[in-house]
């Protein structure tokens, strides 16, 4: 009941309610890796939350409070799944686990063979693994020399088949924790990071701001904006937030006008990244939207949220002067390669969106269509994992020409990334009727788009209203 409360609450209502939570229900960071109330240590912690809620970050400070000695284990091991989905060689798990760490495959066998007890697995962003059909019909190693397709291994290390006394510590969005139940080993714990509460938005406004001033017109906002106030709980958007303010306060406009959707506070963050950190890139705007854009659904569709230099220098300019994406090494075997990814997840679901609304009409609809197709044909419909919701909800709030936000942003405000179970794409389901109004909508494109589309080419500056 409380959380229901919680999800249908709104603003200040919304952060009362979650502060009015039982104390009970809250756990610390230090408890999450030992055993609950009853003595039982469960071998598997799924960590869930939404988009941006802070789980990549959780697992970076799991890792550095254990190189503060703050837990018993001997290693533990970093797994990000975006990574794993960009290996294509069969590999095995002493040979996965070498890609992300410093350790040699000898070091590494020689630590699982002696105390796999005393293991923590830290797999981060299961849902941002690819689900290929060898994922459901391959039969996963039962030791950690035999080799396999890349996201089979990681399986078969999930299911317990290989060092199953292990520790498991495992996130994922909200949307693909089904898939995740289905193929990880028990007893399991389920524990959900839920982000901000109102003091934590305030703590992080004070650190963002670093000036009493320019903390207290900010803050003071957002509060009076239910609509921001709520937003506010999720870790990346306060950021988001955050800039477009600061910008906003520094230019004398007024610090929330507009600011009523999750797609319009994308849309602003957008356009101040655009005015004041691509002006050398090279490209005009339309240009390097279009472009980013292309990469953001080649991913999408893929589900590949890693890209070589390649693919990136294929369709954009100059990737590294670019402020969407993130440059890196990647470690494979004996040598690195320079990767490239957007800056967060959302941010790739964002461009995609609004790549597809930059189309002519008939081509809009063709892509939102194909994308819907390969949602509906996945390899195995039981375990389909919902890729797609994210970009349409996105779509959806571009095309939304109701100053209030609509019927559908009124029922979802700001939370673009929380699927329900009556949202996966069966007859009759919500995502389902959400479908058929983008394509209603994507056949009279709104004037709505066409300004933004026209402010964003010419000064940049884009309010959703």
């Amino acid at each position: 009941m409380e959380l229901e409360k919680e999800i249908s609450s709104r603003g200040e209502t919304f952060q009362q309610v979650r502060g009015s939570r039982s104390s009970q229900e809250y756990i610390s960071l230090d408890t999450l890796l030992k055993p609950d109330s009853c003595g039982i240590n469960p071998g598997a912690v799924i960590l869930q939350g939404n988009s941006g809620n802070g789980k990549s970050f959780t697992v970076q400070k799991i890792v550095m409070d254990w190189a503060c000695d703050l837990y018993k284990f001997d290693v533990v091991f970093h797994v990000k799944c975006k990574e794993i989905s960009h290996i294509s060689s069969r590999t095995n798990l002493v040979e996965l686990l070498s890609y992300n760490s410093f350790l040699s495959s000898d070091e590494i066998s020689t630590i699982l063979q002696r105390s796999p007890e005393q293991v923590l697995f830290l797999v981060d962003g299961f849902d941002e693994l690819k689900y290929t059909e060898d994922f459901y019909r391959m039969l996963p190693p039962t030791d950690q020399y035999q080799r396999a397709p890349p996201e089979v291994t990681l399986c078969a290390l999930l299911r317990g088949r290989i060092l199953r006394e292990s520790f498991l510590l495992v996130t994922t969005r909200s949307t693909a924790i089904d898939i995740l139940k289905n193929v990880l080993k028990e007893p399991q714990s389920f524990t959900e990071i839920i982000g901000f509460s109102e003091k934590g938005v305030e703590e992080y406004f004070k650190k963002f701001f670093q000036n009493d001033i320019l903390f207290s017109k900010g803050y003071e906002y957002v509060r009076a904006n239910e609509t921001l106030h709520m937003a506010c709980s999720i870790p990346v958007i306060c950021w988001i937030i955050c800039t477009v303010i600061r910008e906003r306060l520094n230019d004398g406009t007024d610090a929330t006008s507009g600011l009523e959707t999750t797609a319009s506070i994308y849309v602003d963050f957008l356009c101040i990244l655009l005015e004041h950190h691509s002006q050398g890139s090279g490209q005009s705007v339309p240009t390097l939207v279009k472009s980013l854009g292309r990469l953001a659904e080649k991913g999408i569709l893929s589900q590949q949220v890693l890209f070589d230099e390649k693919t990136v220098y294929e369709m954009v300019s100059d990737p590294a002067g670019s402020p969407f994406l993130c440059k890196f090494l990647f470690k494979k075997r004996i040598h690195q390669e320079t990767m490239f990814s957007f800056m967060h997840l959302s941010f790739q679901e964002f461009f995609t969106a609004l790549y597809y609304l930059l189309m002519d009409e008939h081509e809009s609809k063709k892509k939102v269509m194909q994308m819907v197709s390969l949602h509906k044909t996945n390899v195995n419909a039981q375990y389909s994992a919902p890729r797609f919701e994210a970009v349409v909800y996105f779509i959806f709030g571009l095309l939304n020409e109701d100053k209030d936000g609509g019927e559908w942003a009124n029922e979802r405000p700001l939370r673009p990334f929380k699927i329900t179970k009556t949202d996966k794409y069966l007859p009759g389901s919500g995502f389902q009727v959400l479908l058929a109004n983008v394509e209603k909508n994507l056949q009279k494109p709104s004037e709505i788009l066409h300004s933004i589309l026209s402010h964003m080419y010419s000064n940049l500056t884009i309010k959703i209203i």
